[in-house]
């Protein structure tokens, strides 16, 4: 009998020990920095749209056509990174979305993991219904026979499709 009262006195310490451990953390926890939360952007439908502006190598005009992409856009709700892909296109297929300050995405996509990949990057702000702002894309292309690395400057949107 006297062991058993030992043994749950012991149980009855260490527990104390670990709940006491568990409290002093509680501070830690509390300084911890928080998850970043947004809720402009969310999982679902898109357009992503594009006009080009200028163009560094001339192999691109500021004609105002506007190419239209159908984009998915994956997440966790309310998290500042999501992916989108783009469902029509074979260039700049997957696309990082960084949602900045609450009301601005940052998009950044490469064609492949080769130092000089073309890379697309765009910046938009939230604007009523939309995403409104401008992006570049940069290439190897050819001018007067002589490699360089070109830039294509375009407006940008993003617009949900779906209800949410």
């Amino acid at each position: 009998m006297k062991q058993r009262i030992q043994l749950e006195a012991l149980v009855v310490v260490a527990l104390a020990t670990l709940v006491l451990d568990i409290l002093r953390q509680v501070p830690a926890l509390a300084d911890a920095p928080k998850q970043d939360k947004q809720t402009v952007l969310g999982p679902g439908l898109y357009v992503f749209q594009t006009r080009i502006r200028s163009s560094s190598c001339g192999d691109a005009e500021a004609d105002g056509y506007v190419l239209s992409f159908m984009a998915a856009i994956d997440g966790v709700p309310g998290s500042t990174t999501m992916t989108m892909e783009l469902i029509n296109t074979s260039y700049f297929k997957t696309w990082a979305l960084t949602v900045v300050g609450g009301k601005e995405v940052h998009g950044e996509s490469r064609v492949s993991n080769a130092t000089d990949a073309p890379e697309s990057h765009f910046e938009a702000k939230w604007d009523k219904d939309r995403f409104k702002g401008t992006g570049s894309r940069s290439y190897m292309g050819s001018v007067g026979g002589k490699a360089q690395r070109c830039r294509v400057n375009y407006d940008a949107l993003l617009r949900r499709l779906d209800d949410h």
